[in-house]
């Protein structure tokens, strides 16, 4: 959920920290072993095509930093990209989701739960049916189907997050723990004390990932997501909230060699 309780956050894990405050350097060459991915990113619309590109390619070496690798860049056409890093072959999934996965967070209201089966009548106008894991004790438990808003709460879409780490829980289990910008600060702040009682929805990359209720006005910019997740999971997802990329990309095909 997102945080109200921030002052009960654990230590941020070290997987989150390492090679926090650094962003590395490309490899002169593609190593011998390990994993290789061919992406096509998104045209971007001119004038800010080239910028946008060459923010691609430093978003992407920031989040390989933060887990740890170098990786060899190489362009092989003006929206293609050949990336290659020496790690084992099976974390080359791993690796992908750290990589390349989007990062656009939006906050947008949902109303309570519903209890029509899955696929069962139409929403109402201007909103729509999604699902996310329900949160227990113990992780997940089951799955909530939320109506939720199909446009975004003003000022809260978009890059919101300054900084991004993975927290334990009382219970052990990793939590995102995030600080948004001043500008989204500001605009978390109006929309949770507008709507204290009903439930925000937190979608990345167009998926619902949590939809807590809002206990109280959360005015200080600061809170955290829990769904259920996986450490690794927890870490990838964190990455890409605090360095979306700012285009979409593809991929083309991924090699192990």
């Amino acid at each position: 959920m997102v945080g109200v309780g921030v002052a009960g956050i654990a230590v941020l894990t070290g997987l989150m920290i390492l090679f926090r405050f650094t962003q590395g350097r490309f490899l002169a060459k593609r190593p011998d072993h390990g994993v290789e991915f061919l992406i096509e990113a998104q045209p971007p619309s001119a004038p800010s095509a080239t910028n946008r590109l060459e923010a691609l390619r430093l978003a992407v070496r920031k989040r390989a930093a933060s887990a740890g690798v170098r990786i060899y860049w190489e362009q092989v056409s003006p929206t293609r990209f050949r990336i290659a890093a020496a790690v084992q072959h099976q974390a080359a999934e791993a690796m992908r989701a750290a990589l390349f996965r989007g990062g656009v967070l939006e906050f947008r209201l949902a109303q309570a739960d519903i209890g029509a089966p899955s696929g069962s009548g139409e929403p109402p106008a201007g909103f729509e049916f999604l699902e996310c894991p329900r949160v227990g004790g113990a992780g997940t438990a089951g799955v909530d189907r939320l109506l939720v808003r199909q446009t975004t709460e003003e000022g809260l879409g978009g890059n919101l997050i300054g900084r991004a780490g993975v927290v334990r829980d009382c219970q052990g289990e990793p939590q995102i723990y995030f600080v948004l910008t001043p500008n989204a600060a500001a605009a978390f702040a109006r929309v949770t004390r507008s709507n204290v009682g009903s439930r925000l929805a937190v979608i990345v990359d167009g998926k619902l990932v949590s939809a807590p209720v809002i206990r109280s006005p959360i005015e200080g910019g600061e809170g955290v997501i829990a769904a259920g997740f996986a450490a690794s999971e927890a870490v990838q997802l964190a990455t890409a909230l605090e360095t979306p990329l700012p285009v979409a990309v593809t991929v083309i095909e991924s090699t192990e060699f």
